[in-house]
């Protein structure tokens, strides 16, 4: 293995691995994936314990890094030597098929490195899936956002994005109401074994919005063997309307309109 700064020589070789600690030789490649702060925190901690792997970072003839941004940024945080390897005539087209081949990362990875740095919105979300053992990931999201649409784009009054939970902006509007909306779902759980189904999570966080909605009432009707039965319906709208049929089954008094 040579130890050297490839911009120094006349010929640049290629297939072959070579290691500098010169950071400001690197390029980033326009249009490339950004760089994953959690994974390059992990990797940095790596470094600092164990010492840089031998896993080479792939450049162009210009430098410009196709695989191994978060290496090369890991490795210049803990100013570690980095290895290389020059690729001539690649370009984002390939950058692109490496990305495919690497394992995407999932909500749950995300968590999982966010607690590991102490990110406290993060850290409240585990423990409130430890709780509730019963929901899913997506469940346990909407109700500790209070979120009953994918499209909704803010949380707690707060603009968001599609990324926020990646990017690590995850915010936790009201923790208490979370758990008691989370109490509200396991009182239905007797009466419908799809309580905890991330579609009828959503539209009963739309239903318990409504100020008219008595959720003791609830419960009640469906203790009623003389209603209708809470089933597996295919999206929001159909159960809001059987949520809101079950709800004024005999009821005294004016019907209570749920879907709006």
């Amino acid at each position: 293995m040579k130890n050297t700064n490839l911009s120094l020589e006349p010929k640049v070789k290629v297939n072959e691995t070579f290691s500098t600690d010169d950071y400001n030789l690197f390029k980033r490649l326009e249009g490339n994936r950004v760089l994953n702060m959690v994974h390059v925190k992990r990797l940095e901690e790596s470094i600092a314990k164990n010492g840089m792997l031998q896993i080479d970072i792939i450049v162009n003839e210009n430098f410009q890094v196709i695989d191994g941004q978060n290496r090369l940024q890991a490795a210049r945080n803990a100013k570690s030597i980095v290895y290389y390897k020059v690729c001539r005539g690649y370009g984002l087209k390939e950058a692109q098929i490496l990305n495919e081949n690497v394992k995407t990362w999932r909500k749950i990875d995300y968590l999982d490195s966010y607690c590991e740095l102490g990110y406290g919105e993060y850290v409240k979300f585990k423990k409130f899936m430890n709780d509730f053992p019963y929901f899913n990931f997506s469940s346990c999201e909407k109700i500790l956002q209070q979120i009953s649409s994918y499209r909704q784009d803010t949380v707690g009054g707060e603009r968001t994005t599609s990324k926020y939970f990646e990017t690590g902006n995850l915010y936790i509007p009201n923790l208490k109401e979370s758990y008691v909306i989370a109490g509200k779902m396991l009182d239905i759980k007797p009466y419908f074994e799809g309580y905890n189904n991330t579609t009828f999570v959503s539209a009963m966080l739309s239903i318990f919005r409504n100020k008219e909605y008595d959720h003791g009432e609830f419960i009640r009707k469906l203790q009623t063997r003389g209603s209708a039965r809470l089933e597996f319906c295919q999206n929001m709208e159909q159960y809001k309307l059987l949520i809101e049929e079950i709800y004024n089954f005999r009821r005294q008094g004016s019907k209570i309109n749920l879907r709006y």
